[in-house]
């Protein structure tokens, strides 16, 4: 064995074995030796080689491709999707039970290892930590990355706010802009605030960018816009001494609602998108 292939053999152990130090650091992961071990062995057939074959053998997904193309929103499951698009329909998912709405793993696409970066709701303190560790790891081991957005934004609120929401977020969105790998990015589902930046929308200029039919892009979705400005409202009637009638309430929340989601859908978007 050629002294540069061990070099790189080891060079790929040691990444391997830091993900999974990292992995069971992380509160809520438990791995036992065996698994560890079959953990590394996984990992390390997902790195990609710096030469690879002219020929690379893989296998297709087990489940049908095309039953995929109306299931990422229906279910709001991207499990299900991710599913139809990786090899053998493996997935590998990166400490599963910590901000598990916010989904992270490895797969690889027709032989090349990609790391998968999706959403199963708003973006929270832990799973933007998660996210941000995991984009770092694929920088290390020069995996590509294909984020699939399906986020309201970041989750706020006081407890949010108290577990490091903002700290959190910005080192995730740091991550992406200083990634260094490729990346592709799908909008499968909602993209909204900020969350569209951390999932690394079109200002960062992913190497591919696609927007299902159905998916959304906005600063915030229609229902929360109109619902805001609803608030507003009220509380500027109340300073003036008076009350918002229900009618004129409810006539205000749908004029805002039609305009946000006539200028969120993807047609809207394209049409808007500078050339990249």
């Amino acid at each position: 064995m050629s002294s540069p292939f061990v070099g790189l053999l080891a060079r790929w152990l040691v990444l391997a074995l830091g993900v999974i130090i990292a992995t069971h650091l992380v509160p809520g992961i438990h791995c036992s030796d065996a698994g560890a071990l079959v953990a590394v062995v996984v990992l390390l057939s997902l790195f990609n080689a710096i030469l690879r074959p002219v020929l690379v053998l893989f296998t297709l997904p087990f489940i049908i491709v095309t039953m995929g193309l109306g299931i990422v929103v229906i279910n709001a499951i991207l499990f299900l999707f991710v599913a139809r698009i990786v090899d053998g329909s493996d997935f590998t998912e990166f400490s599963e039970n910590y901000g598990p709405a916010t989904v992270c793993g490895r797969a690889a696409i027709e032989g090349f290892g990609v790391g998968v970066v999706t959403n199963n709701g708003p973006l929270d303190p832990d799973g933007a930590n998660k996210a941000t560790h995991f984009i770092q790891a694929c920088r290390q081991t020069r995996t590509p990355i294909l984020y699939l957005n399906n986020t309201t934004g970041y989750i706020v609120g006081r407890a949010a706010e108290q577990g490091g929401m903002i700290k959190h977020g910005s080192k995730m969105i740091q991550a992406v802009a200083s990634a260094g790998v490729p990346q592709i990015t799908l909008y499968c589902g909602a993209s909204f605030g900020a969350g569209n930046y951390g999932m690394c929308g079109r200002g960062f200029h992913p190497r591919f960018c696609f927007s299902w039919p159905n998916a959304k892009t906005a600063v915030m979705g229609a229902e929360q816009a109109a619902e805001t400005m609803a608030i507003v409202a009220e509380a500027a009637a109340a300073r003036r001494g008076g009350t918002l009638d229900k009618a004129r309430r409810d006539k205000m929340k749908a004029e805002i609602s039609a305009v946000f989601d006539a200028q969120s859908g993807s047609s809207a978007v394209g049409r808007h998108a500078p050339s990249i």
